[in-house]
């Protein structure tokens, strides 16, 4: 009998078992091969790290100077495996060293090393948390700066672009860059020396075409001839404070921090472009109000002795999420207007969310952890939804604290004895409808409260238990369990 071929309905089912063992298998090899990539780039950028310590160590013997930033071509022919990354380092005054490093062969990932860590560490790149960029040093001819007690503070910069045009909003205190002219020196880069004197401060408008009278953010004036505007800008840790609006309105994609940084006053980076990722070192002890209103920030990391977020720090950015583990106060409108999602987890320390604080997000579950006070509107304009449990440390809940949520029952523990007028308001609000399906609320502090305001507009007539009539003539109970 003859041998029979395989049929042409037989070789498209082996064609398609293939098919799917290839679909399978090739992620998975390749998963296994950008591992191995990954773990190559984390060794190199640890041996940059070790060649760059030894030749520190043997400036330090020479007596030269060795802080401040440099490129990793400086280094590359002394690494093996180094040449195909781009990024730079920074010496601070102990010796030590930070890497930021990005290889052509793992471009959606980043290396870094701070000065506090140990190892070299590799992050996803997608939104551009590290954006390493062959830099040179600017030349000090393009700073302005004044010398105080052996110190420098740089006052103004003259090598980057122009304003051309701007569109400007002085009742809200905007003013956003729309075009500029491109300068010479776009990317820049701090000296931690100019005239082997120190480079300690920023000083108030440095890097800002607004002239700012007396420092009221009402009045100011635009300087069209100045040559401020950016695109980077990296700080070294020579610098301690960052004064009064510095870079306020510029056109900055990044701004990197080093450890020694102790102070960002108060509008340093508004409206100065769009930041994206900032990661403040845990040197920094003082953030002030308004510092980075308005500067497309999308993400932010604090640092271990950031204690206070003040009045409007991050008031409308882009953050989608934060983390608050050592912060201790959220004053008035820090996170308004952002886009913050999801649960919000309260840091221990935290006592008192300011009013407004984060107002105007798309928050939808909150953990209270000890908080003690909420002020008026701080969790107004969210997607707060479900039943809602009041913190049991919570004694002061103000007015419209949850207007215009999806709240549709909430516990009050016996801790509260304040709650203010509107603050589970139901019923239409400014935009849309306030809490349209709440039901139920269960006061466990056997006090009476006026809950005709606090859920609308009522009777001036406390009581403990009862009921309200909603927007639509529906009751909302108010139980004791």
């Amino acid at each position: 009998m003859k041998n029979k071929g395989f049929t042409l309905i037989e070789l498209l089912a082996v064609i398609l078992i293939l098919g799917v063992i290839a679909l399978i298998a090739i992620p998975s090899v390749n998963s296994v091969v950008n591992q191995s990539k990954i773990k190559a780039n984390v060794s190199t950028a640890q041996t940059y790290v070790k060649q760059a310590q030894g030749d520190c160590q043997i400036k330090q013997l020479n007596g030269e100077n060795y802080e401040g930033v440099y490129s990793l071509n400086d280094f590359k022919d002394k690494v093996s495996g180094g040449k195909d990354v781009q990024g730079y380092l920074t010496y601070n005054n102990k010796c030590e060293v930070e890497i930021v490093m990005q290889a052509d062969n793992t471009k959606d990932y980043c290396y870094v090393k701070s000065f506090d860590d140990d190892i070299a560490r590799y992050y996803d790149n997608v939104n551009g948390i590290c954006t390493p960029k062959e830099v040179e040093p600017v030349e000090d001819s393009c700073f302005d700066y004044v010398e105080d007690n052996g110190e420098i503070t740089i006052t103004g910069y003259k090598c980057g672009g122009k304003l051309t045009e701007v569109r400007e909003n002085r009742d809200e205190l905007e003013v956003f860059v729309v075009s500029h002219t491109t300068g010479e020196k776009m990317d820049v880069v701090i000296p931690s020396k100019i005239n082997n004197k120190p480079v300690t401060k920023i000083g108030e408008g440095a890097f800002s075409p607004l002239i700012v009278e007396d420092g009221d953010l009402d009045n100011y004036e635009i300087d069209y001839n100045k040559k401020v505007i950016i695109n980077s800008v990296v700080i070294p840790s020579s610098i301690k404070i960052i004064d009064f609006g510095a870079f306020f309105t510029n056109d900055l994609k990044s701004v990197v921090f080093s450890e020694g940084l102790e102070v960002i006053n108060q509008a340093a980076f508004m409206c100065s472009g769009d930041l994206k990722n900032v990661v403040f070192p845990n040197s920094l002890k003082e953030l002030e109000g308004y510092s980075f209103e308005t500067s497309g920030v999308t993400s932010v990391v604090f640092g271990n002795n950031l204690k206070i977020i003040e009045d409007g720090t991050f008031y409308m950015n882009k953050i989608n999420s934060i983390s608050l583990n050592n912060i201790e106060e959220v004053k008035e409108r820090a996170f308004m207007g952002n886009n913050i999602t999801g649960k919000i987890v309260l840091g221990d320390k935290i006592k008192t969310v300011g009013l407004g604080a984060f107002a105007f997000n798309q928050i939808s579950s909150l953990d209270f952890k000890n908080l003690e006070s909420i002020e008026e509107g701080a969790f107004a304009h969210n997607n707060i939804s479900g039943k809602l449990e009041i913190g049991n440390h919570i004694h002061s809940i103000g007015n419209g604290a949850f207007y215009e949520n999806y709240i549709t029952e909430v516990v009050v523990p016996s801790s509260v004895t304040e709650i203010g007028l509107g603050a589970f308001y139901e019923g239409f609000g400014e935009s849309r409808y306030s809490n349209e399906n709440l039901k139920k609320i269960i006061n466990k502090t056997g006090r009476a409260f006026d809950w005709n305001n606090i859920i609308h507009e009522g009777s001036d007539t406390p009581f403990a238990t009862g009921f309200v009539n909603n927007s639509k003539g529906e009751k909302i109970n108010i139980v004791s369990e």
